[in-house]
């Protein structure tokens, strides 16, 4: 066969490839009673969509030890072609399981430039409510992080701690920040341990807004 177009003197003279039991296959329904795990995955689907589309208060986020390794799994599918709400919640589901494996994971995807911002900022957020004795150590690294996003996470997963460790954190952030959304989010998070700690903090000076609207110079 030649395409006349196309034709260079080539011939494609290869017999038609047969395929066994023919090029057509009817559809069979296949009982998942004996694929438990299976039945599991297609649950929490089901719960995490229902949580993205604003139904989360009519299901409970309630895990059994044997859903770990389904939520670990969901959290390591980097799909673009995936539903990204349901790996947000199966990261922030995560927050429930408190082993080596998961801490891991949710460190890698914290810091990894490869991920979503969204995705990032609620694996800090889990790490955070894993470990809050010792996950400030950890988050501190990701405030001088270049993305103003991942800061903001990073000052919004350190709002579920109360100790001083936390406090002198955010009180160096707020000097440094260049940010006004961070260095804000900062300040309201850094007054509220402050007053769990009986500390008073120094009222935040930011620059004040401009009375009349800005415009770029081209439209000037």
């Amino acid at each position: 066969m030649t395409i006349p177009e196309l034709d260079d003197g080539f011939f494609l003279n290869e017999p038609t490839p047969e395929i066994l039991g023919g090029n057509q296959r009817p559809s069979k329904r296949i009982s998942m009673e004996r694929f438990a795990a299976i039945r599991r995955r297609q649950e929490l689907n089901s719960i995490f969509l229902q949580r993205a589309c604003g139904q989360a208060e009519l299901i409970p986020m309630v895990f059994k030890p044997e859903d770990l390794s389904i939520l670990l799994q969901m959290a390591r599918e980097r799909d673009p072609n995936g539903n990204a709400a349901i790996r947000k919640h199966a990261v922030q589901a995560l927050a429930q399981f408190r082993d080596l494996d998961t801490l891991e994971l949710l460190w890698e995807i914290a810091t990894s430039p490869l991920e979503h911002e969204s995705i990032r900022g609620q694996a800090l957020t889990s790490l955070n409510r894993i470990t809050p004795g010792i996950a400030p150590l950890l988050l501190q690294t990701q405030l001088d992080n270049s993305s103003a996003l991942i800061r903001l996470a990073t000052v919004n997963a350190l709002a579920g701690n109360e100790d001083a460790f936390t406090l002198q954190l955010l009180t160096k952030l707020m000097k440094r920040e260049k940010d006004r959304g961070v260095r804000e989010r900062a300040y309201l998070v850094a007054q509220s341990i402050g007053k769990h700690l009986g500390v008073r903090i120094p009222k935040l000076k930011l620059p004040k807004r401009p009375k009349t609207p800005r415009a770029p110079q081209s439209e000037r």
